[in-house]
């Protein structure tokens, strides 16, 4: 027999840590390097399943859509909008997600401001 999953309203109810999965959510107010993102992809732990982001990358005038399934990303699109990035914003969903980790290596892909 299934169990069967009891749902609620209850605030609490997760449904991400219910099956196992945590949630890490990165903001910056820097732009990224492409290549230094590219090659976080390329390292990104195994744990991590998903992943979704509005970037705002180095020298390019619009925002930037990421998204990550498995091991595959999606070719990078960007936004079709006249707003200037002004920020990054990504959050990656697995299982036993050292978050600092993430957020060292997410650091590490920033343009530093001079």
């Amino acid at each position: 027999k299934k169990k069967k999953r009891k749902f609620n309203n209850n605030k609490s109810n997760n449904h991400l840590q219910n099956d196992g999965f945590d949630a890490f959510h990165y903001i910056s107010s820097s732009p990224f390097s492409m290549v230094k993102f590219e090659q976080f992809l390329l390292k990104i732990p195994k744990g991590v399943v998903r992943g979704k982001g509005v970037l705002w990358i180095q020298n390019i005038p619009r925002y930037v859509i990421f998204q990550l399934s498995g091991r595959r990303t999606n070719p990078f699109e960007t936004v079709s909008s006249k707003e200037t990035p002004t920020y990054c914003e990504v959050v990656l969903i697995g299982r036993d997600l050292n978050k600092d980790q993430l957020r060292d290596e997410l650091d590490k892909c920033l343009i530093k401001k001079e």
